[in-house]
C-alpha cells in the first residue's frame, strides 16, 4: 500500500509541478486532469468503502495525498481551463467529506464546522465556474453541473438552490 502511494503521490507531483512548491502555479488542463482522475478515485473509495470500512492507515495515506495535492493546487483565475476549476472543487469537496474529514483536521472540534460548510459552499462555487470555463463543450459543463448539484444535496442545499431558480423564473414571469 505504501508503495503505491508514494507512486501516486510522484506522480501528482509531476502533474502539478513539483513537490512543495511556496506558491501554486498555472497547471496545463492536461495535467489537472490527471489529478482529478486520482481525486475522483479518491472520492470513491470513500464512497464506496468495503463492508468492513475503509482502514485507518489508508484514510491515513488518503488524506495526506489530498494535503500534498492541495499544497500543491494550481494557479486559477478566470481564464484558467475548467479542469483546473474542477480540480479546486474536487480538492474542497474531499477535504469536507464525513469520513476524512477528522483526518484533515488531525484536531476534530465543533468549532471547524463552520469551516467545513465554507469549503462545501466553495466547491459548488468552483464547479460551476468549472462548468463556465467547460464552454462550449456541453458534455463537461453537464457533467460538471450534476457534480455542482451533488455538493449541493450532500450539504442540504439543493432544495434550497432550485427554489432560487424557481423564485428567479416566477420573478421574469411576472415582469411579463
Amino acid at each position: 500500500m505504501v508503495e503505491q502511494w508514494t507512486t501516486d503521490i510522484e506522480e501528482l507531483e509531476m502533474a502539478l509541478g513539483g513537490p512543495y512548491l511556496e506558491l501554486p502555479v498555472s497547471v496545463s488542463a492536461v495535467n489537472a486532469q490527471v489529478v482529478c482522475k486520482r481525486l475522483n478515485e479518491m472520492w470513491q473509495q470513500l464512497e464506496d468503502p468495503p463492508d468492513t470500512g475503509v482502514p485507518p492507515m489508508q484514510m491515513l495515506l488518503l488524506t495526506e495525498k489530498l494535503l500534498c495535492v492541495d499544497q500543491l493546487r494550481p494557479e486559477v483565475n478566470d481564464g484558467s481551463p475548467y479542469q483546473c476549476w474542477e480540480l479546486r472543487a474536487l480538492i474542497m469537496r474531499l477535504s469536507a467529506h464525513p469520513r476524512l474529514w477528522s483526518y484533515t483536521l488531525r484536531f476534530p472540534c465543533s468549532v471547524f464546522d463552520s469551516v467545513r460548510d465554507r469549503m462545501i459552499t466553495r466547491a459548488a462555487k468552483f464547479f460551476y465556474k468549472a462548468s463556465l470555463a467547460a464552454r462550449p463543450d456541453v458534455q463537461q459543463q453537464a457533467r460538471l453541473l450534476v457534480e455542482q448539484c451533488k455538493v449541493l444535496r450532500r450539504a442540504d442545499r439543493l432544495d434550497e438552490a432550485t427554489g432560487l431558480d424557481a423564485g428567479i423564473a416566477c420573478s421574469a414571469r411576472a415582469e411579463r
